[in-house]
Formats: structure tokens, C-alpha cells, sequence
């Protein structure tokens, strides 16, 4: 497979002042490389699914800043310098300032994304 680059993939996210992500289909995996400029809570953008939390499996890094993790079980914090192994059933909201890489399963974000596509779409015809 080799190396998996920023620059080789596409926006998913991406708004001045507030962040961005870029994501790399890889096989069976996808790779995403997000920065958040502000707080970002994704829970919104989760409305439909399961509890109205993310479903999929991610694992990364926290380059910098950090982000807050909710589940069903408790919260807990994820900070610069630490790895990540997210279970199903969580939202997150990232901190100012942040950078992270994400492994996530294919199959598991397409099914996410679809929702999220469907939020932002209401979203942005109700502004």
C-alpha cells in the first residue's frame, strides 16, 4: 500500500476560521487528516444515527490540541502526543487550535457520511 498523504486526498470539510478535513480511501481503510481552528462539536451533524452518535471504529493520533469524546459511558479527553481507539457510539468535540489523523474501516464512514451529508444539507438550506 505504501505511504498515505495529506495532499492526496480530498476535502470532506473545509471553512475559513473554522477547519478542515481531508480524507484518503486506502482499501479498507480511510485515513483523514483534520485541524480545527475553533470548537467544533460534530454532535449535530450526527442527528439519525444510533443514539445520534458516530457508529464507526477510529483510530489516530492527536498532533495537536486535542478533543473531548462523549459515549454512552462517560466522557474523556484525548490530548496532543496521544494515540486514540474510539469505539461505535461516541460524538466528539474538537478544541481550538487542533490536528489529528484518523483510521477509520471504509464501509463503516461511508454509512456515516451519509447522514452527515443529510445534516449539512438542512443545515445549510435553513440559514
Amino acid at each position: 500500500m505504501g505511504a498515505i498523504r495529506k495532499g492526496d486526498g480530498g476535502f470532506v470539510f473545509q471553512k475559513e476560521g473554522v477547519g478542515e478535513a481531508r480524507r484518503v480511501e486506502a482499501g479498507d481503510i480511510t485515513v483523514e487528516f483534520g485541524r480545527a481552528e475553533v470548537e467544533v462539536d460534530i454532535a449535530p451533524m450526527l442527528r439519525g444515527l444510533p443514539g445520534d452518535m458516530c457508529q464507526c471504529r477510529h483510530q489516530g493520533y492527536v498532533v495537536r490540541g486535542g478533543f473531548t469524546c462523549k459515549t454512552r459511558e462517560g466522557t474523556f479527553d484525548v490530548a496532543a502526543g496521544e494515540a486514540f481507539d474510539l469505539p461505535p457510539g461516541h460524538t466528539l468535540v474538537y478544541h481550538s487550535g487542533s490536528e489529528w489523523v484518523q483510521i477509520t474501516p471504509t464501509a463503516e464512514q461511508r454509512k456515516t457520511d451519509e447522514v452527515v451529508a443529510r445534516n449539512a444539507a438542512a443545515r445549510a438550506g435553513a440559514k
